[in-house]
């Protein structure tokens, strides 16, 4: 019998996950929190637009201009213009 210890099927892809919201974290700095807010509501909690803007108290054209200038934001950072 082996002695080496079990790996879940899932384990890399759970890692990877673990660093890009690490990642996500530090590029953040550059958004208002409002701008921080609608992206981790609408990727790391996968919610819909709808969900979201009962959340924050926007409409739903409202959501996506958010997140749409906070993604704006985040393409313009230095660490993605490298």
């Amino acid at each position: 019998l082996s002695a080496a210890p079990a790996v879940r099927a899932g384990a890399p892809l759970e890692a990877e996950r673990i660093e890009f919201w690490l990642w996500f974290d530090r590029l953040s700095d550059a958004l208002t929190s409002r701008q921080r807010e609608v992206l981790l509501l609408r990727y790391q909690s996968d919610l819909t637009d709808a969900e979201i803007g009962r959340i924050l108290g926007l409409s739903e054209p409202g959501v996506r201009s958010l997140a749409s200038r906070a993604i704006s934001s985040l393409r313009q950072h230095p660490e993605l213009l490298r």
